[in-house]
């Protein structure tokens, strides 16, 4: 699982197993193992730099 910001938008990479997981116990949480954490708090704060990025550059630039 990885979350990633492209084109003003977040999206998220699941493999084809997270895929059944989640499938398999839809509208349920669905437990991620805990090693996960490390990565996917890199991907937010990698996100949110770039969509914060994103906002200044519209702000003082104008839009893209």
């Amino acid at each position: 699982m990885r979350i990633m910001y492209q084109n003003k938008k977040l999206l998220v990479s699941l493999t084809d197993e997270e895929v059944d997981k989640f499938y398999k116990n839809k509208h349920k949480p669905v437990e991620i193992p805990i090693g996960f954490l490390t990565t996917l708090h890199q991907d937010i704060n990698r996100a949110m730099e770039q969509s914060h990025r994103d906002v200044l550059e519209e702000q003082y630039f104008g839009k893209k």
